[in-house]
């Protein structure tokens, strides 16, 4: 016969158990679980809740034995799903028979690190999982689609299901520390990815499968939405990547693939920039002799194939919507801020004069007008326009 329970509250002092035709008294709840287990002999379900210990007087753990339940479990065969799809050290199935209309907290699995004296160096944690694997010639297989993760969260909802409120997510990181909490020399983080000494390096911090999610990343308002170092770019590599793909392009004017947004709330004491990109050469940086060193390298690019029909291409479209505002000092389309000790050979370089338009020689016809071309401390210089090249 199967284990039968005379009790089920393992804080007592004495269980008495009845196993295999023997009844069993074990004194202690850590003799009786070790008991239960060693010899596969709980085959009968309990009926009432199992305790062990109490809050504020728990199960004593020592160096000598540190873990209050320890749980070891081996295949002995190869395994099969079988009709649970699945193997497991320990398996909670919580099931919610009842409606449920009052606000409650429902957990299949409540784990909880109660910190009530000083903690010092270490790992501390509220749930641990890691997968070991250290036998050796172990190897791993299986196919493109097998998943090996320390930790595994999955939403499984039937088509009969309604979501009427609320959030679902995979998963919460909540912070439910008191803002008086003293962290002066703490890095409070809600998801840190590290790695050990000496340890591989994650080839992705964070990877979404192609169709996995409608937005990769949102963020509400921050001090600081993202902060990208990366401090050993190899050469002809990338330290940042944005790729679009739009099949049927029609963007509204003023926006893009690749959007900034700065919105001025109040009153501004400084300078105003949406958008700021350097190149910086250290002292020990050398720049390689008959390149180019450019802020940006922009273009378009147009396959053999591409069909372009009365279409208009502009390097970059430069917009001043002021409406009646008419109270700033100067409008300048560019502002160019020379710290150089030679002067500059020219405002723009092209590779081949020619395809600009270039027309040799001198005019023959009359100026028509003139443009503010460069303007410095308020004075203005002007280049002469005509109404033909020749």
């Amino acid at each position: 016969m199967g284990l039968v329970a005379t009790t089920t509250n393992l804080s007592y002092a004495r269980n008495e158990y009845i196993g295999q035709g023997r009844h069993h008294v074990l004194d202690r709840a850590a003799d009786m679980m070790y008991y239960i287990i060693s010899n596969n002999d709980i085959a009968q379900t309990l009926t009432n809740k199992l305790a062990m210990g109490s809050q504020g007087s728990g199960l004593a753990v020592t160096t000598a034995s540190p873990f209050a339940v320890e749980i070891h479990t081996k295949p002995t065969t190869a395994l099969t799903a079988g009709t649970t799809g699945l193997s497991a050290g320990i398996r909670c199935r919580y099931e919610v028979g009842a409606d449920q209309t009052n606000q409650i907290s429902i957990e299949a699995i409540d784990a909880r690190l109660r910190v009530k004296k000083d903690l010092a160096d270490g790992v501390h944690c509220g749930i641990n999982g890691t997968i070991e694997a250290s036998e050796s010639g172990t190897v791993l297989s299986g196919t493109s689609t097998t998943q090996r993760s320390a930790g595994i969260f999955t939403l499984d909802f039937s088509a009969d299901v309604s979501i009427t409120s609320g959030w679902l997510t995979g998963v919460t990181i909540d912070s439910s520390v008191n803002g008086s909490v003293s962290m002066a020399s703490c890095t409070f983080v809600g998801l840190r990815i590290k790695t050990s000494s000496s340890k591989e390096v994650w080839e992705y911090a964070i990877y979404s499968d192609t169709g996995a999610c409608v937005d990769g990343i949102y963020m509400g308002t921050t001090t600081k939405a993202y902060e990208f170092i990366v401090s050993a770019l190899p050469a002809n590599a990338r330290g940042g990547r944005h790729v679009f793909t739009c099949a049927t392009p029609a963007m509204s004017d003023g926006y893009g693939a690749h959007e900034i947004d700065l919105t001025i709330t109040g009153t501004g004491t400084g300078l105003v920039s949406a958008s700021s990109c350097w190149v910086n050469a250290t002292s020990t940086s050398t720049l390689a002799a008959g390149t180019y060193t450019w802020v940006h390298n922009d273009g378009v690019w147009l396959d053999n194939s591409a069909t372009t029909t009365n279409n208009v291409i502009v390097w970059s479209r430069v917009q001043f919507i002021f409406g009646t505002n008419t109270g700033y000092g100067a409008l300048h389309l560019f502002d160019l801020n020379l710290d150089i000790d030679q002067d500059m050979t020219s405002l723009i370089n092209v590779n081949n004069l020619a395809l600009t338009g270039f027309t040799a020689g001198s005019h023959s016809s009359s100026v028509t007008g003139s443009i503010p071309f460069i303007g410095t401390g308020g004075s203005v210089k002007y280049i002469r326009v005509y109404d033909s090249a020749a």
